[in-house]
């Protein structure tokens, strides 16, 4: 079966893996703002993010499963830092939109589950999760304020 033609890599993603890889400053701030993070999502910058987030030392194009993220991340490292406007506002504008998308995805899967209490009437269970439901919706309200 052939393989999927391969997505041109995206500016805003690669600047923000560049900013990373030459900020050691950047990069912990970075594993400190995700770390909660239930997942970061699919495809390569979500690939690329979850194999720097776990290696303290160098990465190699052959941590990466996907080529997607290999190219991102060889695009990545080979971007002139000269070229990056702003690397820690980019890197603050872009941790904050990965951390409200972890949230919104956590807030549906705690909707689903609700859901599913309701259809079998555990009410202690809708109420526990109504409880992390809003504690979400806080957390969300809190990043999308900063």
């Amino acid at each position: 079966m052939p393989e999927a033609p391969l997505k041109p890599v995206s500016k805003d993603e690669c600047d923000f893996v560049a900013a990373l890889l030459n900020d050691s400053m950047l990069m912990e701030k970075s594993r400190t703002k995700l770390s909660h993070c239930t997942g970061l999502g699919f495809g390569p910058l979500a690939n690329v993010l979850n194999v720097m987030l776990q290696h303290d030392g160098p990465v190699t194009a052959t941590d990466f499963e996907h080529e997607d993220a290999r190219n991102l991340y060889a695009a990545a490292a080979a971007t002139d830092l000269e070229t990056i406007k702003d690397p820690a506002a980019l890197v603050g504008l872009r941790l904050n939109r990965l951390e409200k998308e972890s949230l919104r995805t956590e807030v549906a899967n705690i909707m689903n589950q609700i859901q599913d209490a309701e259809r079998s009437q555990d009410m202690k269970r809708m109420v526990e999760l109504l409880q992390q439901k809003t504690q979400l919706a806080k957390q969300l309200e809190q990043v999308g304020a900063s």
